[in-house]
């Protein structure tokens, strides 16, 4: 009995590993201007290339979501998911030719181009992650969506925005509230 035990746990803990291992570790990323700036047109195409692959990997495990929803009989996890997947589907399209577009202007050296269909790709690849975080909280909350603690909320600041206070030297108009002088000399 013991020795079941422990290999119960271990099939368990190699099953948690695996599907940790098959799902793609993408995190949303901020493009600074500057960083675009600094970047060699050999640099955009070669993650511009790497951002398709986490973008393809997305979708495949939208798609073994909804794949799982189906064999699970849930209509209504099956319909979230399949909105979801059609949205992530038309990214991933114009991601693809934003990709032939980047590879284009690299070959032409053109980088006003370049840099454009690369922010392009950036912005597609940010929201395809955010979908597939939406996609894989359709149904409800499980094992892998849930979690304990406060929420952690990081702020990001572009150089060239101000830190101050907005409401900094603004302060309420003083209203007096008082009848206000009769406008004839007879009442």
């Amino acid at each position: 009995m013991k020795n079941l035990t422990i290999v119960m746990a271990a099939v368990m803990v190699t099953a948690f590993a695996a599907q940790s291992a098959a799902q793609p570790r993408t995190n949303a990323r901020i493009l600074k201007p500057s960083e675009l700036r600094t970047m060699s047109l050999s640099q955009m195409k070669t993650r511009g290339e790497k951002y398709l692959g986490e973008m393809r990997g997305l979708v495949t495990n939208v798609l073994q979501g909804l794949a799982e929803a189906r064999q699970a009989g849930d209509p209504q996890t099956v319909k979230c998911v399949s909105d979801t997947l059609s949205t992530i589907k038309g990214l991933m399209r114009l991601s693809e030719q934003n990709g032939i577009g980047l590879s284009e202007s690299v070959i032409a050296n053109d980088r006003a181009k370049a840099q454009h269909e690369f922010v392009k790709m950036t912005i597609a690849r940010n929201k395809m992650i955010e979908l597939h975080a939406q996609a894989k909280g359709c149904g409800g909350p499980d094992v892998e969506n849930a979690f304990e603690g406060a929420v952690v909320l990081d702020r990001i600041f572009d150089e060239d925005l101000p830190f101050e206070d907005a409401k900094a030297g603004l302060d309420l108009p003083m209203i007096i509230l008082a009848l206000p002088p009769s406008s004839s000399p007879f009442f």
